[in-house]
């Protein structure tokens, strides 16, 4: 303590105090270091979350690919927080491995269909199907429906609001709270023109506040994420033998119908 006080008096009256030991010297960076380094293009260093490009500099430096456009540059970003939405085990569904009778084991995470197109789909979570197809809204009711419409599922970033295979139960709001900071992310890197909320626990958690019976087949303006955001009961209630298949249809025709409509304003 009394050595630290000194330095520090010292160091107050501008002396120059010499230090104890040597300081270990910064180690070369070899090829096998810049490959392991590469493997995380990602990597960033005060602040700026960027790219490497000199691997003999003392803090790490970004240089965008020069002809990256817009959609590569998010599909760049999106992949690495992928990354740490396969690795995440914030709460207990992640921790462990999603099973059907504890016969056959998966891995619980499904993070998107990696497209970030304008338009987002937020289903509530994985099903068994999604991890089995590695991928966000599994079956063909939703692909046959929009089709019927001139749409196709790769005109749609499709992502969920809880990234865990929950079984048979809804996502409680722990696990919702656990894994909104990708949404957030998400949502602030697209940026859509328009936001599609399957069910209504996603549109309860978009649009808080707001009565979703009320708001089904209609543009809501989003408060929380500043986002114009469209209603609509999930696909695969229809899979479930609930009576909705002619709302649901409605609800598509109207959907698809925006979507056409912003896509040729905006050509996207």
């Amino acid at each position: 303590m009394r050595t630290t006080l000194e330095s520090m008096r010292a160091k107050l009256r501008n002396k120059h105090i010499e230090p104890e030991c040597e300081p270990e010297s910064t180690p070369a960076i070899n090829n096998e270091m810049i490959r392991e380094l590469r493997e995380f293009d990602w990597i960033g260093h005060k602040g700026t979350g960027r790219s490497l490009v000199d691997y003999e500099k003392p803090y790490l430096i970004f240089q965008t690919p020069p002809d990256e456009n817009d959609y590569d540059r998010k599909l760049r970003m999106l992949s690495q927080v992928r990354k740490s939405c396969m690795a995440c085990s914030m709460c207990e569904l992640g921790r462990s491995g999603a099973s059907i009778d504890e016969k056959l084991y998966r891995d619980p995470h499904v993070f998107s269909n990696l497209n970030p197109t304008r338009f987002v789909i937020i289903c509530q979570n994985p099903g068994w199907g999604e991890l089995c197809e590695c991928g966000p809204l599994a079956g063909d009711n939703f692909d046959r429906a929009i089709a019927v419409h001139s749409l196709k599922r790769d005109d749609f970033y499709i992502c969920n609001m809880v990234r865990c295979y929950t079984g048979s139960v809804e996502p409680t709001d722990k696990q919702i709270n656990q894994c909104k900071p990708f949404i957030d992310i998400e949502l602030g890197l697209i940026d859509p023109l328009l936001v599609i909320a399957l069910g209504s626990l996603v549109f309860n958690n978009i649009c808080p506040g707001i009565d979703f019976d009320m708001s089904l087949g209609n543009i809501i303006k989003s408060q929380r994420y500043n986002k114009m955001v469209f209603a609509m009961y999930d696909p695969n209630m229809i899979d479930l033998g609930h009576n909705k298949s002619v709302e649901f249809n409605e609800q598509i025709r109207l959907m698809c119908g925006i979507v056409n409509h912003l896509k040729s304003k905006y050509g996207c």
